[in-house]
């Protein structure tokens, strides 16, 4: 995991776990008694996080690596978006690439601030317990380029973006 701080701006650790928490159907009050040794163990790994889940979750022992997959793969898609979100003024495009289970978009670019980034779409609010999806951020540059190479099936939002 890339080093980067378990809290951050907008998005509290102990936030994360209440989230996390009701998205697994489990009670957060055992996992935010231990949120400081949680956060300790959180960037050591798999290996040694899961075992400390498990003791907070006696109700579903079996969730625990599923929580910590979820806890982490949001936690990084976090602190992705605050990094989009300081460059947004160089790169207004955002580019949603990958597919979730019930998800319809493979490839989507749309501006920045189109209302679809608050949506359960993205992998900051994705409420399935195994999301692969990533957003990238383009420039005008960039996206001139991908448009003119025919962009990706599905990805008309692109074109439309181009021609404004």
């Amino acid at each position: 995991m890339p080093d980067m701080p378990v809290d951050l701006p907008e998005h509290s650790f102990s936030s994360q776990l209440i989230w996390v928490a009701n998205l697994a159907g489990v009670d957060p009050a055992p996992l935010l008694a231990r949120e400081s040794e949680i956060a300790n163990v959180f960037q050591k790994g798999y290996s040694v996080c899961t075992p400390v889940l498990q003791e907070c979750m006696p109700q579903a022992p079996q969730m625990a690596g599923h929580v910590y997959d979820k806890l982490r793969s949001r936690h990084m898609a976090l602190y992705r978006l605050g990094q989009m979100n300081e460059i947004k003024h160089l790169r207004p495009f955002w580019q949603l690439k990958g597919k979730c289970p019930g998800h319809s978009a493979e490839q989507k670019t749309l501006l920045a601030s189109d209302p679809f980034w608050n949506s359960d779409n993205v992998p900051w609010n994705c409420t399935q317990m195994s999301c692969d999806c990533q957003v990238f951020s383009l420039s005008r540059v960039e996206l001139k380029r991908y448009v003119e190479r025919g962009c990706a099936l599905g990805d008309e939002a692109a074109a439309k973006l181009k021609a404004s």
